[in-house]
């Protein structure tokens, strides 16, 4: 079976859903959070997440870095230019909480979702180490919450998924992983 209709099928079955209720475990009225995030599903970096339903929360996740650096050519000392790094990804997910204890604010959560990535390097002085490479992921899991605090938590997420790196004739279907800590308000 193809596995872009395998994919389609599992995200179908789990719901397309997935949440915790730290809002619930942290409190009433608590419906947002911000921290960081790394998952090989829905990205790395800054993570904003918003109360959409009762059940159900959305996570969006981005991270932009850029590095420039003058190099002086081997060959010759007054030849100089810039080395140039760019990386940024941006993704997100949707959550459904399956069980909150709010007493101990243990949660336990599906999640869906999806990411692109993209970096460029520029080597002028070894242009067979330049390179640009573009990938995006999407797929679905089930995720683990605990509350530290009153308004601190940690996650933790097991994904499977399907990663396609464009241009390289690379692709990946399996286990994927998901970690991150968030500050609720």
């Amino acid at each position: 079976m193809n596995t872009r209709i395998s994919m389609l099928i599992l995200i179908a079955f789990i719901g397309i859903t997935v949440s915790h209720n730290t809002a619930v475990a942290a409190g009433p009225g608590t419906q947002n959070s911000i921290g960081l995030a790394f998952s090989s599903l829905s990205g790395a970096g800054i993570s904003l997440q918003h109360q959409l339903a009762e059940e159900y929360y959305g996570r969006i996740t981005g991270l932009y870095y850029e590095n420039r650096s003058e190099r002086t050519n081997d060959k010759d000392p007054n030849d100089t230019a810039f080395n140039h790094t760019v990386f940024w990804d941006m993704g997100g997910e949707i959550q459904r909480n399956l069980y909150s204890d709010t007493n101990s604010g243990t949660g336990v959560y599906l999640l869906t979702g999806g990411s692109y990535w993209h970096s460029k390097r520029k080597r002028p002085f070894e242009p067979e180490k330049s390179r640009t490479r573009n990938h995006y992921a999407w797929g679905a899991g089930i995720g683990f919450r605990i509350l530290l605090r009153e308004n601190v938590s940690l996650n933790a997420d097991l994904t499977y998924q399907y990663t396609d790196w464009l241009g390289y004739r690379q692709k990946y279907v399996g286990p994927g992983a998901g970690i991150g800590g968030q500050i609720i308000f």
